[in-house]
């Protein structure tokens, strides 16, 4: 799934639980300038659910997958995980993608087969 060079795009999906989503909302809104000063984190763009739901989305990019690596084993991501679990009725979902295929898989499904490179241009 494309070289270690490349930018990868990161999926991450949570179910958060009912009347806790004001507490994660904020646990998410102090994290994030932590998150954006990490080396080789390109930015990220957060998806709150519609209304009468309670799945969340973040999409992150990194330069690399290296940094993505990094940044998930930091002791600031993993302190940040710890927060939110009380808010979480289950584990979070992460996939990651690399190259183009981000642009043509919709958010939250997933991606069971990549089309060729050429096919992307």
């Amino acid at each position: 799934m494309g070289n270690a060079n490349e930018p990868v795009t990161v999926i991450i999906t949570r179910l958060v639980r009912q009347g806790s989503e004001a507490a994660f909302e904020d646990a998410v809104k102090t994290f994030i300038p932590k998150a954006l000063a990490f080396p080789g984190h390109l930015g990220v763009h957060m998806l709150r659910p519609p209304p009468g739901e309670r799945d969340y989305g973040a999409v992150l990019k990194f330069r690399s997958q290296s940094d993505w690596d990094a940044f998930r084993q930091s002791p600031e991501y993993l302190a940040f995980l710890a927060e939110i679990e009380a808010y979480l009725e289950r584990p979070q979902g992460v996939e990651r993608l690399c190259g183009l295929e981000s642009w043509f898989t919709p958010i939250g499904e997933r991606v069971t087969r990549v089309p060729p490179r050429w096919k992307m241009a």
